[in-house]
């Protein structure tokens, strides 16, 4: 029985030379195709470019059509008396003028009729207009158009569903954790009251300064006269300034605090923040690094074809070749068998 042969290791260092050398071969001649095609490829390539972006104005479909006019209607639209004298006679030169810009307009008079007539060419169809036109004077205000009225649709949905349901959000942060709750908004009440205040001070902050006066005067070994009435009235109006200054911090702080309890609705209903707006990113994918251009490439894909194809080719053939030596022998033995028999 035969059997196929294996076909013999593939050698990385062969092909690749192979190639290599192949290539090599092939590059004066590629070189020149390159040097006489390529700007011609590049001159269509930049003339289809500019053709989409800037448009062709002189596309378009035209037609023709047959202009006609009589003599005396010539002779009124250029003053001139052309085989008619609309009234009194021109001067030669004069006439001579209108003659050539008669021709000039590409009239011309008809045999044996008292006329003149002309071929007019109309566009019909407007010209190419480029990208960049388009999306200037089309798309992007389009666009526009479209983003802001989605926009505006967008937020007052947004403004509506916060309206709605903000209000039943507390409630239930209230119902979550009651004595917080009452402890928060407790605080933020009097605060503001304060804060309603502004610099006025109570009786017993208006004693504590007016005494506060008095001991300092009385600490250095003065009397108190009638101007220190007047110092302890700009004491006292030192003191209800502080007094403002703090309770507005006091105020601010629990406002903050309160928010931090409640949280921001916006994002509690929207699922974003109503404390700043939301970039959009425009991200783009990072075009993969590139080592250069490469000239040489002992191993790319259509070499790497050329092998695998002449490998499959060989190791099919040895199988054959060996599928027929099977069938050849298998074939010889049946025939001594039959012979064997007959005997």
């Amino acid at each position: 029985m035969g059997s196929p042969t294996t076909p013999p290791p593939r050698s990385l260092s062969q092909e690749g030379q192979t190639a290599l050398d192949a290539q090599l071969g092939l590059a004066p001649q590629t070189l020149r195709a390159e040097s006489q095609y390529r700007p011609a490829y590049a001159a269509v390539d930049l003339a289809a470019l500019d053709t989409l972006l800037m448009g062709d104005p002189n596309y378009g479909r035209y037609e023709s059509s047959i202009e006609s006019l009589t003599a005396p209607q010539i002779a009124e639209r250029y003053g001139t008396s052309i085989g008619y004298t609309p009234g009194a006679s021109q001067k030669s030169y004069e006439q001579a003028l209108a003659q050539r810009q008669i021709s000039e307009d590409g009239w011309r008079p008809v045999a044996g009729e008292n006329r003149y007539v002309r071929t007019v060419t109309n566009r019909v169809a407007a010209p190419q207009r480029g990208l960049l036109d388009l999306y200037a004077n089309e798309i992007a205000p389009a666009a526009g158009r479209a983003q802001s009225q989605l926009n505006r649709q967008q937020r007052s949905g947004d403004i509506a569903d916060v309206q709605m349901l903000a209000g039943q959000a507390r409630t239930a942060f209230d119902s979550l954790n009651p004595e917080a709750a009452a402890l928060y908004n407790n605080v933020a009440r009097m605060d503001a009251q304060q804060l309603a205040a502004g610099a006025q001070l109570d009786p017993f902050q208006q004693r504590a300064i007016e005494q506060g006066y008095r001991s300092a005067i009385s600490s250095r070994g003065l009397n108190l006269g009638s101007g220190d009435a007047a110092g302890e009235a700009l004491a006292a109006f030192a003191g209800g300034e502080q007094m403002r200054q703090l309770r507005r911090g006091n105020a601010l702080q629990s406002a903050t605090a309160l928010q931090g309890f409640y949280g921001d609705p916006f994002q509690q209903i929207l699922g974003r923040s109503g404390g700043s707006a939301q970039g959009l990113l425009n991200s783009s994918q990072a075009q993969t690094a590139q080592g250069g251009a490469k000239l040489f490439d002992p191993f790319n894909a259509y070499a790497s074809d050329v092998f695998n194809t002449n490998y499959n080719a060989d190791a099919s053939a040895r199988i054959a070749s060996a599928n027929n030596t099977t069938a050849l022998i298998g074939g010889a033995m049946s025939m001594i068998g039959g012979l064997g028999r007959a005997v």
